[in-house]
């Protein structure tokens, strides 16, 4: 419960104001802090695994490793079934990009391509897996 109340109201309420309100009304983005991040990439990285698990993402073979930067950030695993699981172990691809722009690709509002997404280990793979974010 603590997590639909502390992720999904941060989550739908930082979102639309950053990435959809704001925009459209030529204001600047309102601020944000590690607290409120921290919590919209909880709630994030939950629904992207249960969606991965839900309908895994064709040819993800290997683990993958999502690190975002900044205000809120953190690594998470993300095994072929979707797990989050421990940091011990090998990926085969690891994923960095800003916390902050996360939750605009990672929304499909824009590309990971056209943002800061750097890729290190098996692109192919890698680029699967991003292609597939669409937290909703």
């Amino acid at each position: 419960m603590g997590l639909m109340i502390g992720g999904a109201l941060v989550f739908d309420h930082h979102t639309h104001l950053r990435h959809d309100m704001a925009p459209a009304l030529g204001r600047p983005v309102p601020p944000t802090d590690a607290d409120r991040m921290r919590a919209v990439l909880t709630w994030m990285i939950a629904v992207l695994s249960n969606q991965v698990a839900q309908a895994p993402v064709a040819g993800l073979d290997a683990r993958v490793a999502l690190t975002l930067t900044g205000p809120g950030g953190g690594t998470w695993w993300i095994d072929e079934a979707g797990g989050l699981t421990p940091s011990n172990g090998a990926v085969a691809a690891h994923v960095t990009a800003p916390a902050l722009t996360f939750p605009d690709w990672g929304t499909q509002r824009s590309s990971w391509h056209d943002s800061d997404v750097t890729v290190t280990g098996d692109t192919e793979l890698a680029a699967r897996f991003l292609d597939a974010v669409n937290v909703i």
